[in-house]
């Protein structure tokens, strides 16, 4: 390969890195509803022409975009809603001296406008109905949101198939979704098993 070429090729990847990496869209929060004293869960509102767009897998993650104090913030957020729900929502729990965490959970509220990217990420579930299997998760903390987005969707679309979920927390108060989790324990009671251990 001569060098010409070679740089050509390194300037096209950067180039092609920077395009993806601002891809951000403007969003208005539908909904902010409290999860636990320290966290929230954000629905996004999705309008018709980007459906596509924001179309995602159980697992994926997008990545918000603020400026705050003159500064671009970028956090990556787990979804935590099934893709045949309707909805994009992502759990956000305040971490200490964290930025956007903190400016979530204490400032942002419904109809405020937000970026956000595209649902991106590789830790997927792909439902089959025709498969019979059992999945097995742990989970601690805020780590519970994308588990939970595919809990929901092997429970919903794979009728053959069972789900264990271990699930590690320092009080029950601080659990997140742990009604939610219990609900479904309880439409799927053959199906889906839980471990608590606080």
């Amino acid at each position: 390969m001569d060098r010409e070429y070679s740089h050509r090729c390194q300037i096209s990847s950067i180039q092609y890195n920077k395009k993806i990496m601002g891809q951000f869209h403007q969003l208005s929060v539908k909904d902010i509803q409290n999860v636990t004293d320290h966290s929230v869960q954000v629905f996004l509102d999705i309008p018709d022409d980007l459906k596509a767009t924001f179309k995602f897998k159980a697992g994926q993650y997008v990545t918000f975009k603020i400026n705050l104090e003159g500064n671009d913030i970028r956090r990556d957020y787990s979804i935590c809603s099934s893709p045949t729900s309707g909805t994009l929502s992502v759990a956000i729990k305040i971490v200490e001296g964290g930025i956007f965490s903190t400016y979530a959970n204490k400032k942002l509220k419904k109809n405020d406008v937000v970026e956000v990217s595209a649902p991106k990420g590789r830790f997927i579930f792909e439902p089959a109905q025709v498969l019979s299997r059992s999945l097995v998760a742990y989970a601690a903390g805020s780590g519970i949101t994308p588990i939970l987005g595919i809990i929901k969707t092997l429970l919903a679309e794979e009728p053959k198939s069972n789900f264990l979920l271990v699930y590690g927390n320092k009080t029950p108060k601080s659990a997140m979704f742990l009604n939610e989790i219990s609900a479904l324990k309880q439409t799927y009671p053959e199906k889906f098993q839980i471990q608590l251990y606080i």
